[in-house]
């Protein structure tokens, strides 16, 4: 009797065992998918986004739910395309909404066809008359004008002469202003080339926030697009080739935006920067290795010309 006391308390000390084990894994699990998840919180179109794991305890899988509001639909299916590149994710089940906004209503004055067809009133005729008769006038005095202006003097042949020698000399002049303008524009470039060469513009993980140690390379900038100015300026962000191209090409215009943002605080002209993001286009190395994708991961700064 004893004997099988014990068998049968062994039995249910290792299912309950058992039980607590597959447990504590499907824990795990769910807070591994949950953490790796949050990588979509770290883009700013999703702050209105919540992630939940379909079933519990025992029941937990690995299908994750959206659920929540975003701006177009368009993010909507990047968000599936985000979460379905995390490894372990076996289904994304997406339940967001796109945010609509409610038609403007603009109200149109009737129009009247008929009015359109009227014919002229006799005040109008009285008017046109009236114009035929001034016409006829100003074109007796216009030929006047023409006969006297056949006679033209020494002294005005001088005065065009001497304003041909003026256009000359403002053309040469507009000459050398622009080459000095592209002279200029072109150290500028330089400069700012410089600078990138020996200090990269470092972000925080995944993320648009600049690094505090990039700010010193940034005030240096800002310095030299104030001595280059009226001058277009573009800021164009990159990423390497890791992860999902549209994710990657919406991240490096958000960084390069908060470039134009900080420059503007130093009180560069806004209407002078334009910001872009590529993602992965335009690789200057190597995307096969750690350096490769360390160099692809920049901020550019290109002089366009002047505004």
């Amino acid at each position: 009797m004893n004997k099988w006391l014990i068998l049968v308390l062994g039995i249910i000390s290792i299912l309950l065992l058992s039980y607590l084990s597959f447990k504590q894994k499907a824990t795990i699990i769910k807070e591994d998918l949950l953490k790796k998840a949050d990588v979509l919180h770290k883009n700013p179109a999703f702050r209105d986004v919540y992630i939940k794991i379909k079933g519990d305890g025992l029941s937990t899988t690995r299908e994750l739910m959206l659920l929540g509001s975003v701006s177009t639909k368009k993010d909507i299916e990047l968000a599936s395309n985000i979460l379905k590149d995390i490894d372990g994710v076996s289904k994304v089940n997406n339940l967001l909404k796109a945010q609509t906004s409610k038609p403007i209503i603009k109200e149109v004055e009737s129009v009247d066809e008929n009015n359109t067809l009227n014919e002229p009133t006799q005040e109008e005729e009285n008017i046109t008359i009236t114009e035929d008769k001034n016409s006829s006038s100003t074109e007796l005095n216009s030929t006047q004008i023409i006969l006297e202006e056949s006679n033209i003097s020494k002294e005005e042949n001088i005065t065009e002469i001497n304003s041909t020698k003026q256009e000359l000399i403002e053309s040469l002049d507009s000459n050398l202003t622009e080459e000095n303008k592209e002279t200029n524009q072109s150290s500028c470039q330089e400069q700012l080339n410089n600078i990138l060469s020996k200090s990269k513009i470092h972000f925080a993980y995944n993320s648009s926030n600049i690094e505090k140690n990039s700010y010193k390379e940034l005030d240096k900038i800002s310095t030299i697009i104030k001595e280059c100015s009226p001058t277009l300026i573009e800021i164009n962000g990159y990423t390497d080739n890791s992860g999902n191209a549209r994710y990657n090409k919406h991240l490096s215009q958000l960084r390069a935006k908060k470039i134009k943002a900080y420059l503007e605080s130093k009180g560069i002209d806004k209407d002078s920067i334009k910001a872009f993001g590529y993602g992965a286009q335009n690789p200057i190395a190597p995307n096969t290795t750690k350096e490769g994708r360390e160099k692809n991961r920049r901020i550019e700064f290109n002089i366009k010309g002047t505004k």
